[in-house]
């Protein structure tokens, strides 16, 4: 499979981010519709084959993380185009991110548990861990988290 794996619109919607099978990131300028950056995860993964999972954009901040089956979530500047930083998933791969609003923690969704990371170390803040079912999506508010479970 080699298609589009995930999507993500900026929350300023200037921009649209898609991810595909074949470990390529890339970002678009809703308004031209041009393509601005491509980042390629293949290139910077140990992994055979990575595929992006989930994309977020921060709010606060000019940065895109990208989240890869190879565990691994990995930030970067929009402006240079760089890799900034990256941290490690343990066990799943991620299938859903969601910065909360000030754009300081990331929340990731797995099939069994959300995880909040801080990003100013960026470690590991807190796990609502074993869903009883397989979670499908997640929506982070001011004062909620809202995970959709398979039913």
């Amino acid at each position: 499979m080699k298609g589009i794996s995930c999507v993500e619109i900026s929350t300023d919607w200037w921009y649209l981010s898609s991810g595909d099978h074949k470990g390529e990131v890339w970002l678009w300028d809703l308004s031209s519709g041009k393509c601005m950056k491509q980042f390629d995860i293949k290139k910077l993964s140990d992994f055979e084959n990575p595929y992006v999972t989930a994309l977020a954009f921060n709010p606060s901040d000019y940065c895109l993380a990208a989240a890869a089956s190879d565990k691994i979530v990995r930030y970067f500047d929009l402006d240079s185009g760089e890799m900034i930083n990256k941290s490690y998933s343990d066990v799943h791969p991620i299938y859903w991110m969601q910065y909360e609003s000030k754009g300081n923690l990331l929340y990731t969704g797995y099939a069994d548990s959300v995880k909040v990371w801080d990003l100013e170390t960026p470690k590991l803040w807190f796990v609502f861990d074993k869903t009883p079912r397989a979670i499908q999506d997640l929506q982070v508010t001011e004062d909620y988290l809202y995970v959709c479970e398979n039913y």
